[in-house]
């Protein structure tokens, strides 16, 4: 495996992991404040964090996909990402979404889930690639 094709991979898997642990962080944060209002976790509840991290996640996926899609050319990692991207950055930016704590919480978790999956299946056809006629490297 080549420096560069190790470093899409783990660009991937870092990537995988971070929105799916961002996910599970959105779907569980309501249940948490239900049960343990006490609690002296305010930081990750602070819209500071979720915006940096959806910031974060944005960033990762653009360049792993875009570097994947240049490479493979397969678009079922970008049907993944699109949705779940524009269903986070509603999360943030619509203001029904944003102040609807279950709505928040089932955008945000179910664009993680999205875009973790988008990641899994770039690292597919990363690995699926086959040099031919319409092969862009």
């Amino acid at each position: 495996m080549s420096p560069r094709s190790a470093m899409r991979t783990l660009l991937d898997r870092f990537g995988a992991l971070w929105s799916l642990l961002c996910a599970v962080h959105c779907a569980l944060l309501p249940l948490v404040l239900v049960v343990a209002p006490g609690f002296a976790l305010g930081v990750w509840w602070d819209d500071r964090v979720e915006r940096i991290t959806v910031l974060l996640v944005t960033v990762v996926v653009l360049v792993s996909l875009g570097s994947g899609f240049a490479r493979h050319r397969g678009w079922s990692a970008i049907a993944l990402m699109v949705p779940g991207l524009l269903l986070m950055w509603s999360a943030l930016v619509v203001p029904p979404v944003h102040h609807s704590v279950a709505a928040h919480a089932a955008a945000m978790a179910v664009g993680g889930v999205l875009v973790g999956m988008a990641h899994l299946a770039n690292l597919r056809l990363n690995r699926g690639h086959v040099h031919g006629p319409n092969c862009a490297h």
